[in-house]
């Protein structure tokens, strides 16, 4: 490679990490260019193997590097083979993938057939939500907080704004190579497109006022191995059941009743089966509160609604495991069903960690009536990582997607509460102490995406290629 290739390549990577959330730096507004130093190096390799390679090596440092996790903090999680061979497939396989896509691109072909790369992008990117063993990765994440963007999201999904950010990417390495005005103006109206939307969408905003429900959003922050090796009854098991009764106890005090929230797996003793978390919520519900935790029922990782009395109200099991470390799943649960809140007319549409990842059990969800939407995940054990931040950012698209105010609670933070547009209300950060106090509002009327799922999208992109086809052959 040329020295002035190696600028790019290099000067792409720090723009491409910067533009993702991240423990060190994040500018969301570099996504919106940071492939196009790395695109300006591709028309200088005419062979598709060539820019393979470029694009393969440049998304396996790029993995590295956003999704890092120290090694010897998962030497207790690598159990078995399989579990080795899938974290060492994702940071072997996927940039494989992103790369093989990638190098669609090139600026000769990109004159005959501008969406080619765009759309194979966002094709990859929706398999990878379809497909059990499918780990989503979006470029649209680098968006999540800046809600007047995302709001486009009600109509085309996640998927949409990800085409309008890899669209407006090739316009822009087009203008800069040709200087032709057609690419400048294409690049204004793409980059308008999502801001005209969403500024539209946020000034004819509507709420209807209603008794909501007051959420206590807990993040207790412990340590992983506290939580992984407690087990009913041991020295672990007493420790965290205390550690959270006080925690629960201290933030209790500001309120005269509400629903108190537990993050994912808080400690892999806690059975509904086991009389110790029967007296544990006892003393949190307190006759005053209602509680909703993540528990283990029936070997399952599941999501409990308890009542102010100590009733079960309802239970949620998790749909999507992730591949290698999740093994066990009973599929006579596999129902997306949202969960009773104790005294309110509204349910709450539950989901666990994975589970955030996939658009579609959150969409279920809502169309089975779920008022708000709520994920908790326990991160802790990926360490001082990106993980948490990039799992969070997950969130705001769900709330826009659906018209639902929603909520992430991470163990070890950050934790964060969105209205139904997806703009963040309250945020806590990483590996801290905290709670989060949420009232939301409603929204009210569903949005196409929750209607049509990704059928308007994809019609869309079908008559976009009909279009640029039909165009090709009359040249």
């Amino acid at each position: 490679m040329k020295r002035s290739d190696i600028i790019n390549f290099l000067l792409s990577l720090v723009l491409s990490y910067a533009s993702f959330p991240n423990v060190h730096f994040y500018y969301g507004f570099l996504g919106w260019f940071s492939f196009v130093p790395l695109l300006s190096i591709l028309n200088n390799y005419p062979c598709y193997r060539q820019r393979f390679f470029i694009c393969w090596f440049f998304f396996l440092i790029f993995f590295l590097a956003l999704f890092w996790v120290y090694p010897f903090t998962l030497l207790d999680r690598l159990q078995n083979s399989l579990t080795l061979i899938s974290f060492l497939g994702f940071y072997l396989v996927y940039p494989f993938i992103l790369g093989s896509v990638f190098a669609v691109y090139s600026l000769k072909g990109v004159q005959k057939f501008v969406f080619g790369m765009p759309i194979a992008w966002v094709f990859m990117e929706y398999l990878l939500t379809q497909i059990p063993f499918g780990f989503p990765f979006n470029i649209a994440t680098s968006q999540y907080s800046f809600a007047w963007i995302i709001q486009l999201s009600k109509v085309l999904g996640m998927s949409g704004i990800s085409f309008v950010l890899m669209s407006t990417q090739v316009y822009l390495s087009l203008y800069l190579s040709e200087l032709k005005i057609k690419d400048l103006i294409s690049t204004i109206i793409l980059v308008s497109t999502p801001f005209l939307f969403g500024g539209f969408s946020l000034f004819f905003q509507s709420y209807y006022q209603k008794d909501a429900p007051c959420f206590i959003l807990i993040q207790p922050n412990l340590s992983w191995e506290d939580a992984y090796y407690s087990r009913d009854g041991n020295f672990l098991f007493k420790n965290v059941i205390k550690r959270l009764t006080d925690l629960c106890n201290r933030f209790k005090e500001c309120h005269d009743n509400g629903i108190i929230v537990l993050p994912e797996l808080s400690s892999s003793g806690f059975t509904l089966s086991s009389c110790r978390i029967q007296s544990f919520i006892q003393k949190i519900t307190d006759q005053k509160f209602s509680l909703v935790m993540g528990i283990r029922h029936q070997m399952n990782n599941a999501v409990i609604s308890v009542s102010h009395t100590g009733k079960i109200l309802g239970i949620y099991h998790k749909n999507m495991l992730v591949p290698g470390f999740e093994t066990h799943l009973d599929s006579n649960f596999l129902k997306k069903s949202p969960l009773i809140l104790d005294s309110h007319d509204e349910t709450l549409g539950m989901f666990i960690c994975f589970d955030s990842l996939f658009p579609d059990i959150s969409r279920q969800l809502v169309r089975a009536g779920a008022s708000f939407l709520g994920c908790i995940s326990f991160n802790t054990w990926l360490g001082n990582t990106n993980w948490p931040l990039l799992h969070m950012a997950q969130l705001p698209f769900r709330s826009v997607e659906n018209g639902r105010p929603s909520f992430f609670l991470n163990n070890n933070g950050p934790s964060i509460a969105t209205d139904s547009y997806g703009r963040i209300l309250y945020k806590t950060a990483l590996n801290s102490k905290d709670f989060i106090t949420y009232c939301p509002s409603f929204s009210v009327v569903d949005t196409l995406y929750t209607q049509y799922g990704s059928k308007i999208f994809w019609s869309i992109l079908f008559v976009i290629l009909f279009l640029n086809l039909n165009q090709r052959s009359k040249c």
